[in-house]
């Protein structure tokens, strides 16, 4: 799967992808993506908060969300 993890509606593209993969059997989930804007705080543009937002917090909630109930079931 390739997915751009910092585009909202890429993470939405993510959830169908994880349903049409629902046979596999996942017994783990490692984060190791993630983005941080360089520079001053006052100078960073704010679409790169909102990437930085998207990578580091939007995704790990989606593919939480969408892994979980697996998991538990496994």
């Amino acid at each position: 799967m390739v997915v751009d993890l910092s585009k909202v509606n890429e993470l939405q593209e993510l959830e169908e992808q994880f349903a049409r993969l629902a046979d596999i059997d996942i017994g783990i989930v490692i984060n190791n993506a993630g983005t941080l804007s360089r520079g001053p705080y006052v100078t960073i543009e704010p679409e790169g908060l909102v990437r930085d937002l998207n990578v580091d917090l939007c995704a790990i909630f989606t593919i939480n969300r969408i892994l979980v109930p697996r998991l538990r079931n496994r």
